[in-house]
This record gives C-alpha cells, sequence and structure tokens, in this order.
C-alpha cells in the first residue's frame, strides 16, 4: 500500500489506441511529488502555514519589533526572552482574530468600522534603569483604559442607510457588552464570545463603578506591598544607592537591618577595597538609612528649622528634601564629635539619606545600648562619669546639644559609652538649646541614679555643671523659667549680631577691621583692592561677606572654615539698573534694591554662586531696612510719598500694601518731596511702626514739628494712628529704646520721650501724645584720653553729644563719625521717679519697660514712708495695677499647665510657656521688699500700717488671688504689737482673715498674751475640715483628754485611733479617774471591735 499522500507514476509502454473518456471533465495534472525528508521538514511546515496565513490574511502584519522577530541570534536561555516570544505569538493570534471579526461585522457596508483601537501590543521590558518609573512620581495607572469607547454623535450607519441611533437600546446594550473589555483584567466579566448579549446602561454603570471600586482596591494592596519596604527604608531609590555602593567597591556585601527606629534603619555591612576622599572603609560598616516616608519627620522639623545653621534652607526645599538634611545634620555633628575626641560612629559617605559609618560592634553583633547592659557598681560609676565629661565636651568644644540623650542613645563597647543619634542635636543658641539640654540632663540624672550612682547629681545641679551656668531656682518650675529666659536672651543676641562698624583701609590690599557691641574680640582680615568700596556687610553668623563696589554687581567672600576664599560676584538682572544697596534678610538670603525694582537671591557659599528666588519691577528713588521685621521699605512715584514695602521670610517674598504719607502742604512742584532722613521703620510693642518727622504740621493752630505714626500690618492697609508733637522746630534725630520714641534736637541738645501706651487725646481716627518726660540731655559718656607712655594717666573726658556728625541707626544706634565711637541708647529709669509725679501715671509707665521691677518696688516704699507718702486711694491704684498685671500672668500660667495636662502641647508646637515679665510683682516680691520693711520700721501710724495691709489684700482678693498665708501672719503681729486684739477678734470672726493651718498655728501662740485666741485657732481649725489631726493633738496637749476623745468620737474616727497616745496623756494629767474612764473606753471598743476586751501586743 502507498503512502499516504504519495501518488504512483504509471509506467510508459505500448497500450490500446482508443482512451477512455471521463465523465467529469479532463483531470488535472497530479502536483510534482516531493520526498518523505521534505515533507517532514518543520522548515516547509513553517512556509506552508504562512503562505496559508497571508492568502488569508494579507493585511496582517507584525505587531511589534525586537531583536527576535527574525528568529535570528535569539538567546533562547533567557525566560524572559521566552516569554517575551510566547507573547508576540499571541498577540498575533489575537490581531488575526480581529481582523476576521472586522471584516465580518463589516461585510459589504460602504462605511466600515475598524477595530484598530482593540489591539494591543505587549509592552517591552527593558533592564536599562533609565526606562524604571518611579511608582510614587507617576499618576499613570497601567490598568485603566485610556481611550474609553465612544459612540460618534450621528450613531453608526447600518444596512439599507438605516441610520441607528446612539439611543437605541439594542445598540447600546451590545456597545456596553464591548466596554467591558476596558475593565482591568482582575475584574472577572465572564465569556460572552458568540453571545448577543445586551446589557442596559443602568447594568453597565453598576459594573462600571463595581470595577472602579476594584480596581481602586487593587492598587491600595499594591501601594501597601511597596510601602511595606518603605518602611524598612528600602524602597527603590534605597536600593539603588546601596547597589551602586556595593557595586563600586565601597561596600563589599550588606548581611542584614540590625536596629529599627522612627526616622531611620540602620544595616550591618561589610566594607570593600575602595577609598572615598583618601578615608579607608572599616572592616564593618553601619548603614543608617533614613525612611522616606515622611509621617515621623514632620513632627520633628523644629529641630531643623530653628536651626541657625540649616533655618534658612529648611523652608525653601521640598517636605521630602528634608530627610536629606536631616542626614547632612547628623554627618556635620558626628564630624564635631570625632574632631572633639568623643566615642562615636566614625562617617564614612553621605549619599542623599543614606549615611555609611563604622560599626560599633564586633562580628555583626553590634553593641549593647546602655539600658540592655547589666553593669557592676565600678562600671556603672565610670559610665557615668565618662557620660558627664562627654556632655561637657559637646556643649562646650563641640558647641552642641544632644537633645535626645538616653540610655537608649548611648552603646557600651569596649568598656567605654559610646554616643549615637545625633541627628536631632542642636546649638546651644538654637531657641530651645537650653531646654533640650535640660531635658538630656534629666534623662542621664534619672537613669545613673536608678541604677545605684550615689554621686550622680540630680537634673538642676547637672545642668549647671554641663553649662557653665549657675541657676539658682530650689524647685523646677523657677528654674524652667530662668531657662526660658536664657534662651530668650540667646535669641535676642542673634538677632543684634548684625549691629557691627566696618572700618576700611585701602592701599595696595584693602584691610578690614569689624567690631560690634557685644564681640569681645574684633574681626580683622584682608581682601584684594578692587576699588573703592560702597557697601559692606556680614550675613547673619558672619559666614559671608557682600561688598558693593560698582553700581552693578555686588561681591561675595566665604567666612567657612576649610572652605577656600574666593571670591565671586553677581550682577543685578535688570538691564540698565543701578544697584542703590542691598541687604541680607538671613544666612543666605541677600536682597539688591535697584532704582528699577528689588531683586531677591539666595547664596550658595558650597558652590560660590547665586540663585534667583524672586524679582520685582517699580521705580524706586530710595529704600529702607528693618531687620526686626524683614521689612523693605521703597519709595515710588515722583514725590516719593507713595511707600510700597516688600516682606521676607524664609525664601519668600510679599508685597505688602502701599500707603501715602500725607506731605505738610500740597509741592510747588514735581519734584522729590519726601526724603529718607524723615521716615523711620522700628517695632514698638510688637508692631511695626513707619514713623515720619513732619517739620511743619498740617493744623494751623499747632505749629512746631510732629512725629507721625503710620501702623503697618502683615494683612490689611496701613493707617495712621499716633502723632507725637514736638512744639518745636529744628533739626531732629529718632530712636526707639525698650518701646519709647525718642527724638532728639539738635538746637536744644536735649531729648523727649513719647509712649504711645499711655492715654492721650483721641480725635476719632489718630491719638496724639505729649511727650512724658520734660525735656532732658542724654546723660554725657566718659571717653579716654590717649597720652603718650611718658606721661601719667589723664581722667576721662565726656564726649561731644548732639554733634552734627551724629549718624542714628533704628532702633537704639548712634555713631560718632568725628570721635570714631558707637553707642547703645538706654533708658534709665530711676531718674523718672522723681520727675513723673503722678503715681498712677508713673505707674503705667513703669510697668510696660523691661527693667522696671526694682524700681516699682523702690516706688512702693516711697509712697508708705515720709516725706512722700502717699494718700490711701493713690495706694490702692497703685496695688490695682500691680496686682492686674500679675492677675494676668496668673491665668496665662494656669491656661498653659490645663493645656500640658490635657496632653495638647504636643499637637500645638506654637504654644510656649508665658515669659514672666519684671512687671510681675507677686505677694512674695511685695512682702520681701515693701510690707515687712514697712511694717518694721515703725513710722507711719498703726492705723496707716494696717489699712495698706489691709487694702492690698482687698486688692488681691478683687482680682480673685488667693492671699498666702504670711500676709495674714503679717496683719496680726501687726494688731498683736499694738494691743489690737478687739479687732483682730472681729477680722477672725468675720472671716476678713481666710483661715489656714498655719495661721491657726499662730493664734495658739498668741494664747499666753490673749487666751480667747486658743479657741480661735480651734474653730479655724474645724472650719478646714482638714485639720482633725491638729485639733487632737491641740486637746491632749492641753489635757483635755475627754474633750479630745468627744471630738473623735463625733466625726466617726474611734474606731481607729491608737489607745496609748489618751492613755499617756491621761496618765500625765495625774488624774486615776480620768485615766480609768479611758481606760474602760478602750476596753469597751476591744470587746465591740474583737470580740476581746484585752490589747493587742502592739498596742499595749
Amino acid at each position: 500500500m502507498d503512502p499516504v499522500g504519495v501518488a504512483a507514476a504509471p509506467e510508459a509502454g505500448p497500450g490500446p489506441a482508443w482512451q477512455s473518456k471521463c465523465p467529469w471533465g479532463t483531470p488535472k495534472t497530479a502536483s510534482i511529488s516531493c520526498s518523505l525528508a521534505d515533507v517532514m521538514s518543520e522548515q516547509l511546515a513553517k512556509e506552508l502555514q504562512l503562505e496559508e496565513e497571508n492568502a488569508a490574511f494579507p493585511e496582517v502584519v507584525a505587531v511589534a519589533e525586537g531583536p527576535f522577530i527574525t528568529g535570528e541570534n535569539v538567546d533562547t536561555s533567557s525566560d524572559l526572552m521566552l516569554a517575551q516570544m510566547l507573547q508576540m505569538e499571541f498577540d498575533r493570534e489575537y490581531d488575526a482574530q480581529l481582523r476576521r471579526e472586522e471584516k465580518k461585522f463589516n461585510g459589504d457596508s460602504k462605511v466600515s468600522i475598524s477595530f484598530e483601537n482593540y489591539r494591543k501590543v505587549h509592552p517591552f521590558d527593558s533592564d536599562s534603569s533609565e526606562d524604571e518609573v518611579d511608582w510614587q512620581d507617576t499618576r499613570h495607572d497601567p490598568y485603566r483604559a485610556d481611550k474609553p469607547t465612544i459612540t460618534p454623535k450621528k450613531g453608526f450607519i447600518g444596512k439599507g442607510k438605516d441610520i441607528t441611533t446612539k439611543h437605541d437600546e439594542v445598540v447600546c446594550g451590545r456597545k456596553n457588552t464591548a466596554r467591558m473589555e476596558n475593565f482591568a483584567p482582575e475584574f472577572q466579566v465572564g465569556d460572552g464570545i458568540g453571545m448577543d448579549l445586551k446589557l442596559s446602561n443602568q447594568v453597565f454603570n453598576a459594573l462600571k463603578q463595581h470595577a472602579y471600586s476594584e480596581e481602586r482596591r487593587s492598587a491600595r494592596l499594591h501601594e501597601k506591598k511597596e510601602h511595606s519596604t518603605a518602611e524598612k527604608a528600602v524602597d527603590p531609590k534605597t536600593r539603588l544607592l546601596l547597589y551602586k555602593m556595593v557595586s563600586g567597591g565601597m561596600l563589599e556585601t550588606i548581611t542584614g537591618c540590625i536596629s529599627t527606629g522612627k526616622e531611620s534603619v540602620v544595616f550591618h555591612a561589610y566594607g570593600g577595597n575602595a577609598t572615598e576622599d583618601d578615608k579607608v572603609i572599616p572592616p564593618e560598616c553601619a548603614i543608617k538609612v533614613f525612611k522616606t516616608t515622611l509621617n515621623e519627620f514632620k513632627n520633628r522639623d523644629k529641630y531643623i528649622k530653628d536651626d541657625y545653621r540649616f533655618k534658612d534652607r529648611f523652608s525653601k526645599l521640598n517636605p521630602r528634601k528634608i530627610i536629606r538634611m536631616w542626614a547632612e545634620k547628623e554627618m556635620h555633628n558626628l564630624t564635631r564629635m570625632q574632631n572633639a575626641g568623643i566615642p562615636c560612629p566614625q562617617v564614612v559617605i553621605l549619599k542623599k539619606h543614606v549615611l555609611v559609618m563604622s560599626f560599633i560592634g564586633q562580628d555583626q553583633v553590634p553593641a549593647p545600648k546602655l539600658k540592655d547592659v547589666k553593669l557592676n557598681s565600678e562600671d556603672m560609676k565610670k559610665a557615668y562619669y565618662q557620660v558627664v565629661n562627654m556632655m561637657q565636651q559637646l556643649y562646650k568644644e563641640c558647641n552642641l546639644v544632644h537633645a535626645d540623650l538616653s540610655e537608649y542613645n548611648m552603646l557600651w563597647h569596649d568598656g567605654k559609652v559610646w554616643l549615637i543619634d545625633v541627628s536631632q542635636s542642636v546649638e546651644p543658641t538654637h531657641p530651645h538649646g537650653l531646654e533640650f539640654l535640660f531635658r538630656d540632663c534629666r534623662n542621664v540624672s534619672q537613669f545613673f541614679q536608678k541604677g545605684g550612682v550615689a554621686e550622680a547629681l540630680n537634673e538642676r545641679e547637672l545642668f549647671n555643671a554641663v553649662s557653665g551656668l549657675n541657676i539658682t531656682a530650689e524647685n523646677e518650675v523657677d528654674f524652667q523659667a530662668e531657662i526660658e529666659a536664657l534662651e530668650k536672651m540667646n535669641e535676642d543676641h542673634v538677632q543684634n549680631h548684625g549691629k557691627k562698624v566696618f572700618a576700611v583701609r585701602s592701599g595696595g590690599a584693602t584691610g578690614v577691621v569689624v567690631k560690634g557691641l557685644e564681640d569681645r574680640n574684633s574681626i580683622s582680615f584682608r581682601m584684594e583692592d578692587k576699588g573703592e568700596v560702597k557697601c559692606i556687610k556680614f550675613s547673619l553668623g558672619n559666614k559671608i561677606l557682600a561688598v558693593q563696589r560698582t553700581s552693578k554687581s555686588v561681591d561675595f567672600l566665604n567666612f567657612i572654615p576649610d572652605s577656600p576664599q574666593i571670591e565671586y560676584t553677581q550682577e543685578c538682572k535688570t538691564k540698565n539698573a543701578n544697584i542703590l544697596g542691598f541687604c541680607w534678610t538671613s544666612s543666605t538670603e541677600i536682597v539688591f534694591i535697584t532704582d528699577q525694582g528689588i531683586e531677591f537671591y539666595q547664596v550658595l557659599p558650597e558652590k560660590r554662586s547665586l540663585k534667583l528666588l524672586k524679582n520685582q519691577s517699580i521705580n524706586v528713588n530710595w529704600y529702607m531696612y528693618c531687620p526686626e521685621s524683614s521689612v523693605i521699605l521703597l519709595s515710588t512715584t515722583v514725590l516719593g510719598n507713595v511707600l510700597q514695602p516688600f516682606y521676607f521670610k524664609s525664601g519668600t517674598m510679599s508685597k505688602l500694601s502701599k500707603f501715602e504719607i500725607e506731605l505738610p502742604a500740597a509741592p510747588k512742584s514735581s519734584k522729590l518731596s519726601l526724603s529718607e532722613r524723615d521716615i523711620a521703620m522700628a517695632t514698638i510693642y510688637g508692631q511695626l511702626y513707619v514713623l515720619y518727622l513732619r517739620h511743619h504740621s498740617r493744623t494751623s493752630n499747632s505749629t512746631g514739628a510732629e512725629v507721625v505714626l503710620y501702623h503697618l500690618p502683615r494683612e490689611g492697609s496701613c493707617k495712621k494712628t499716633h502723632i507725637l508733637k514736638l512744639n518745636r522746630t529744628g533739626k531732629f534725630a529718632l530712636n526707639v529704646v525698650d518701646n519709647l520714641v525718642v527724638v532728639h534736637h539738635q538746637d536744644t541738645e536735649t531729648s523727649v520721650i513719647f509712649d504711645i501706651k499711655l492715654r492721650g487725646d483721641f480725635d476719632g481716627s489718630t491719638t496724639i501724645h505729649q511727650f512724658v518726660l520734660p525735656p532732658r540731655s542724654i546723660q554725657p559718656y566718659q571717653v579716654p584720653v590717649a597720652v603718650p607712655a611718658s606721661v601719667t594717666s589723664q581722667s576721662p573726658v565726656p564726649c561731644k553729644l548732639y554733634s552734627s556728625s551724629w549718624i542714628v541707626f533704628q532702633p537704639d544706634i548712634i555713631i560718632s563719625a568725628s570721635e570714631g565711637y558707637l553707642w547703645n541708647l538706654q533708658v534709665k529709669l530711676e531718674p523718672v521717679v522723681n520727675l513723673l509725679l503722678d503715681k498712677g501715671r508713673l505707674m503705667d509707665f513703669l510697668l510696660q519697660r523691661k527693667e522696671c521691677k526694682m524700681v516699682i518696688l523702690a516706688v512702693c516704699s516711697q509712697m508708705l514712708s515720709e516725706p512722700e507718702r502717699g494718700s490711701l486711694p493713690v495706694i490702692a491704684t497703685v496695688f490695682d495695677k500691680l496686682n492686674h498685671e500679675y492677675k494676668k500672668y496668673l491665668e496665662a500660667e494656669q491656661s498653659y499647665t490645663m493645656v500640658v495636662e490635657a496632653g495638647q502641647s504636643r499637637s500645638n508646637p506654637l504654644l510656649k510657656r508665658p515669659v514672666r515679665t519684671q512687671a510681675v510683682i507677686d505677694q512674695s516680691d511685695m512682702y520681701t521688699h515693701v510690707l515687712s520693711v514697712f511694717t518694721e520700721k515703725k513710722e507711719a501710724p498703726h492705723k496707716f500700717t494696717i489699712a495698706v495691709l489691709m487694702e492690698y489684700i482687698r486688692s488681691l482678693n478683687q482680682f480673685q488671688i488667693a492671699v498666702q498665708h504670711y500676709l495674714y501672719e503679717l496683719v496680726i503681729k501687726t494688731l498683736v504689737q499694738h494691743n489690737l486684739f478687739y479687732t483682730l477678734h472681729q477680722f477672725l470672726q468675720y472671716h476678713v482673715l481666710s483661715d489656714s493651718k498655719p495661721l491657726a498655728c499662730l493664734l495658739l501662740s498668741l494664747e499666753s498674751i490673749y487666751p480667747p485666741a486658743h479657741q480661735l485657732s480651734l474653730d479655724m481649725l474645724k472650719r478646714l475640715s482638714t485639720a482633725n489631726d491638729e485639733i487632737v493633738e491641740v486637746l491632749l496637749s492641753k489635757h483635755q483628754v475627754l474633750a479630745a476623745l468627744r471630738f473623735i468620737r463625733g466625726i466617726g474616727g474611734h474606731d481607729s485611733i491608737s489607745a496609748r497616745k489618751f492613755l499617756d496623756a491621761a496618765k500625765q494629767a495625774d488624774d486615776e479617774m480620768l485615766f480609768y474612764t479611758i481606760f474602760r473606753f478602750f476596753e469597751q471598743r476591744n470587746q465591740r471591735l474583737r470580740g476581746n476586751p484585752s490589747f493587742t501586743p502592739g498596742k499595749q
């Protein structure tokens, strides 16, 4: 039998002449036969299949291009390549199926519909890192259809030229079925191939909403899975950084995680052979990876934004970049500690938020924390002294405060303590630096005291030992209050640190000497002479020097340790503009003021370049800057009386509302009418004011000059609020000292003081003030005279006051250019007491001053003594004013305590403890410095003395302030000294003197001179309801045993009292019947309580 598919050829030979005719027609010639090997060839089968496909579907083309389409040089050993080849075959089959459905659907219709939008090409996966997309940085969802199915507005054209609109239910149903193919693959819609499914819009919308919900849920699950690694600080970006470190030879291998925390995760790794900046990689390394999640860092940004090293970079950065800055901060702090010789990890390299350090431990085993290690008494004592020494080194040599020092951040290794986790460490000048130090001292003291170290200091003693301060407060509350006061002084020092004078000498090289009021040592340096210096200023912290030599550019010079002093220049961006000046708004931000606007720059000292943050075009006549408020005032328009303020803060520039200065009269010519010397800016009572010196009053009935104050708020329009009447003409200069406006008059060489808080004449819109004190001259400063060495020393001479060479700077600086001196203007309050006779007005004036406490107490003592003794109404007014301030402080302190106890202080980082100013005069101050001294002198009549004491108590009660017992004791002693027992009895009977245990004890001591005082004290103790034991002791001391027993029985405490105490008192009374009565009482009590009249051994 022949093989299937192979026909046998007939042999040629003689045959019959005739030939039979086929009934079905002439047969076709047989196809050429092929061998069995050709038939079994795989290549032949592939070619035949391809010919059939091309004949049936000639329009089908390749759906993708790649290295494996041709089948040549394909690496089939790769699973990825095989999967992609298989996917390509699936895509080809899918496209062929679409073409068949499209052809069947269109038929002979004149309008054909293409299914091209349903073709899907499998994406080609690349191994290149450049094609990777971070899921955190994109919102693209690969499972969401980008092109939903849309029905044309005119509908589809069916057969027979019938138009089927999109409102047809059949078409809509079929279309909804097709739309389901756009759902995510996770949403199962079933297999509807070959079935004419029709879904109504209502059903389809429900399915679509459900599919969308499932898609979002799937995305959340995916995100949760990805974030599970981010919580371990190994997100894709971190993995790439670690991979580069390993591949670069810096690290040999990363073994695993050794510690996790709220902000970071620490991994162990073995060091590689590569070197980094001539640093040898340690054999074992610790990799500290700061988590890229922001949950913890949002609540800890104050450690950066209030740190003067980073505060100007903080707010301009993306919040996610705070983490990098946090890592950078730890690197700098560790470097300082390492240079000081403090045991700590050695920094190897910092890459973004990944910090590589030396490993504290051995063989992948980290050193234990101090809280986990068990030390003997000698080692614990050794560790304590080492920790105290490290805290002192950290504070004095490194200029740092750990800010989170505890047994959790100290390791025990090689017999000593190592400090770790210093990313939150700040400098002592930080606004909360001393507060953080006190917290560290508390943690250290508590740990070592619990560890049995007898020599361990308490937190207050340790704070003084570390900081070198001498705070002598007895309790923690007062101690922390003094710490907050010191922090406020540190903050004021930083703000006033820029008040310096530059002395520039030229000749070959420019020599510069910088001196300031609070600087002990001057700064001297030299720089290249490139021309005349028009303006020279240091940034905050003296890190960057700006020098203006031309009207087109400003030169900069870095004064950073270990940084080359190479000048770099920044030209103004505006063409044809001239720089009028520049102002430093922070340590790394500067503003150029030109005649055509302002330009706000950020200085990048490490790159020696500047970055333009913002600019504003405006015509400028002159400018003025207030560093306390970071506000620049620009004079605009032809007359110059329209002022435009700009506010700067942390890399932002805000344009405030402009305002117009009222000129004395309408100008006759259009020229500049408002000059810079007539304007000043200052902060008065926490508000920014623009002071305008108007040489001629606008009113006809007033002669002389006046100072007009315009209040400039952050929000809203600027308004004229105060007018200060000078009542004279001539040359004037302005200063603001301790919230007082001081106006100097050169012609008379006097100065007058104004206080806008005092009452003035209000005309409906502005308040008109007269000067508080009569004109007085400034106390002259004694200037030492330079004499030759051979001449004996000569006494100093007073400097010349109100000189024409004086230059006044706000708020309180006076420079004498001719004599070369810089002065700080101050107000002495002691002479004011004799100049201001109205005691009420005097008290209003003094309560607003900073150093007023002792002056106020002196005024109170002066009021009670001859010859300036005041009347009771005046004294009562003064007491009320003092207690009004005292009550405000108590209420603020009470509110703060309630918030802290409720736990709301953590959620409100702006909440601060109220500062106790010197205007707060409490009862102890009045008792110590005024009232006790007043009663001891015995100069005044006793009736006046008692009236003064009762007036102060009345004022306290009026403001609902609890009166301290020592004031009542002072009243009682005064009454007893003058034998006013009846008055004392009346005060006690009518509760003028409040009940207290100390007061009752005082009355008991008065029994010898006033016998009713004994019963008065017992009545007072009984009213207190908390002094039952004291009443019993008093009665027993008087041998009133039965009375004491009756009292105890009356309050129901006789079952628990000690029998021995009463039996001893009865025995001392030497009364046998009394002793028997007491003895029988306790026997009956024992019988009733225990069923046995005998006493227990412990109570016999």
